[in-house]
């Protein structure tokens, strides 16, 4: 059932990677992987979200996010994901909100342990603009992740999960719209702004990394030969048509 598969944040099924039945990307965009011996330190954005889809399809859902992962191409065994997200579906029963909201969450996967995740709060959301931030503390030996309001400095969502092998040596950033368990409704254009990179090293080569499908996105600039990324935008289009797939 969806709430299994996509919205259940508090618990261990948020499984947008193995959704119920089905699951399509029919937008993506990645940058990466970073040269070998090269990770990602730190990713800076904004998020601007419009309404989420009317969602007639039960069950079914949809799923928005720009995340981090250590093998962008699915080349290995799949492993953890930093990811903070926005997910909808018919009854939004998980964070509590309406038809008209989102659901946010901060999120990491775990690729092992029956594909279990740690959450972060979950908090319904109409639409706008978010800041987000994941980090490295190695200080505290975490990644942590912050979902702000931007214009009332509020946090909406925090995760700190501990490092270990799986997350650590991040060399990927990834966005994605996933259609899960047959739903297809009319996702609306959304985009993400000013994301900043930061690189363990330089990594001049890393602007080269860049593709995506059904988005646009500006090429990646570099001001200190490729120790920290600018991307000025990632622009998503809309997708879907209202009609199930399956």
């Amino acid at each position: 059932m969806l709430l299994c598969s996509l919205l259940l944040f508090a618990a261990t099924c948020f499984q947008e990677v193995y959704a119920t039945y089905d699951r399509k990307f029919p937008a993506g965009f990645k940058l990466g992987p970073t040269q070998v011996g090269v990770h990602i330190k730190q990713v800076e954005f904004s998020m601007e979200l419009n309404p989420p889809p009317m969602m007639n399809e039960e069950p079914g859902g949809v799923f928005l996010r720009l995340g981090l992962s250590r093998d962008s191409d699915g080349k290995e065994d799949f492993p953890d994901l930093i990811q903070s997200a926005a997910a909808h579906e018919t009854k939004q029963a998980v964070c509590g909100g309406q038809k008209t909201d989102w659901c946010l969450a901060a999120v990491e996967y775990h690729s092992q342990s029956a594909w279990e995740q740690i959450v972060g709060e979950t908090v319904a959301w109409p639409g706008g603009t978010l800041k987000i931030e994941y980090y490295e503390d190695f200080k505290a030996w975490t990644w942590n992740q912050t979902i702000t309001d931007p214009r009332t400095d509020k946090m909406l969502s925090h995760l700190a999960t501990p490092l270990h092998p799986r997350n650590m040596a991040m060399r990927s950033i990834e966005t994605a719209v996933a259609m899960l368990d047959c739903a297809n409704p009319v996702v609306n254009a959304h985009s993400y702004h000013d994301i900043k990179i930061t690189l363990s090293s330089p990594d001049p080569e890393f602007a080269r990394t860049g593709r995506g499908y059904n988005c646009t996105f500006d090429v990646p600039v570099t001001t200190d030969n490729g120790r920290t990324w600018l991307v000025r935008s990632i622009n998503m289009k809309e997708v879907g048509n209202g009609h199930p797939t399956c």
